[in-house]
């Protein structure tokens, strides 16, 4: 640790090339020792880039963001997979019809995507497997006149 903190001692500059090559613990305990003494923020910002790219590294680029805004391993979701059941029906928008425990009412939650919009907005369909999106809205403009 005694080399690390030597590290710190640095310019921000020195720091900053000398976190290529760190371990995911050294880096942290570089974290730790920066938060506790110097509080440099564009050295706080060095190490965090430097952990979220350790992170994806060892966790082949999976890694589950926590609220810090660090990607650590140790925050990874470990679970099982969701057991759901297939699609049986889909809606008009072709969006697949599954029963979720999402909660519609949170405000990240678009729950009606098309509220506000017009009859020619909503008839103008862009997922046509045998057109090409410019073809679409070609064809879709000479049907106006």
């Amino acid at each position: 640790m005694d080399d690390l903190n030597k590290l710190l001692e640095g310019s921000v500059t020195n720091v900053k090339a000398a976190l290529r090559g760190l371990s995911h613990d050294d880096l942290l305990k570089l974290q730790s020792a920066e938060k506790n003494g110097g509080k440099r923020e564009a050295v706080l910002n060095a190490i965090d880039s430097a952990l979220n790219q350790a992170d994806t590294a060892r966790t082949g680029g999976m890694v589950k963001m926590t609220t810090g805004g660090l990607g650590i391993a140790s925050g990874l979701d470990k679970s099982a997979p969701a057991d759901l059941a297939a699609a049986s029906e889909f809606s008009t928008s072709g969006a697949a019809r599954q029963l979720t425990d999402i909660d519609v009412g949170h405000p990240a939650v678009d729950n009606d995507p098309r509220a506000n919009t017009t009859e020619t907005m909503n008839r103008i369909d862009f997922n046509d497997p045998g057109k090409s999106g410019r073809d679409v809205v070609d064809d879709a403009l000479k049907a106006r006149g």
